[in-house]
């Protein structure tokens, strides 16, 4: 939060996300939403990444290669 450039974003609010299985739904506080996310490449997980961590390897076959 160092930076001096100006990004445009919008407020949302209301945003709720739910489990694929609709079981469960959490309500977010407002969230901003901007039009480009930065990221590298590096960054994306992949299977064999969350093979390698306890906790993520049920998820490993539902993260595309």
């Amino acid at each position: 939060m160092l930076g001096k450039e100006e990004i445009p974003v919008s407020r949302v609010d209301g945003l709720v996300v739910e489990r694929i299985d609709q079981r469960v739904q959490v309500e977010l506080p407002k969230t901003y939403t901007r039009e480009q996310i930065p990221s590298r490449r590096d960054q994306i997980p992949k299977p064999e990444v969350a093979a390698a961590w306890t906790h993520l390897k049920r998820i490993k076959d539902k993260i595309m290669p």
